[in-house]
């Protein structure tokens, strides 16, 4: 076993700074870590910040558009500020769009947060888990009928699911 094997990099897309970011070195950062084969690129979700913060989402669509390999993750994703079907279908968008490179890492974020969103902080954590197993229930059942005691959904599908999921099925076909 190498060092190869065991230890793999990741790198941070250029997608928050003090002063506008520029779409060229954004591209240059994501194709030069691909080239250079880093495993990953990474990119926080600030929305409301104090500096300029590209969306992560968008931002790891761009990147997915100019490069191939390397995998494209969110760290963290605040998960209770969306609405977990929102969340799914992006991260199957991006994943769809990237060949099977999306990653959603996911967390309770800090408490104000939760003001600026108008989201109460009160139940955050069953937020949190509800907005986890909705998000994996429609990437993994062909109809989700869900009754949370946040979230509910009766017999909906979300027909664009995760790359994982279509490689599965096409498996059992």
């Amino acid at each position: 076993m190498t060092l190869k094997d065991t230890i793999s990099f990741g790198f941070a897309l250029p997608h928050r700074a003090t002063d506008p970011i520029d779409v060229a070195a954004v591209r240059h950062v994501a194709q030069r870590a691909d080239a250079l084969g880093f495993r990953d690129l990474w990119v926080t979700e600030n929305t409301l910040d104090h500096v300029f913060c590209l969306d992560s989402v968008v931002a790891l669509t761009y990147a997915a558009a100019v490069t191939t390999t390397i995998r494209l993750g969110v760290s963290v994703m605040v998960l209770p500020l969306h609405h977990p079907i929102h969340v799914a279908h992006q991260i199957a968008t991006l994943d769809y769009l990237s060949n099977g490179r999306a990653i959603l890492g996911a967390g309770l974020g800090r408490d104000s947060h939760y003001a600026e969103f108008q989201i109460p902080r009160e139940r955050r954590v069953l937020r949190f888990r509800e907005c986890v197993d909705l998000i994996k229930a429609l990437w993994t059942e062909s109809k989700v009928s869900f009754n949370g005691r946040i979230f509910q959904l009766a017999a909906a599908a979300l027909v664009l699911v995760p790359w994982w999921r279509r490689r599965v099925e096409r498996f059992y076909r």
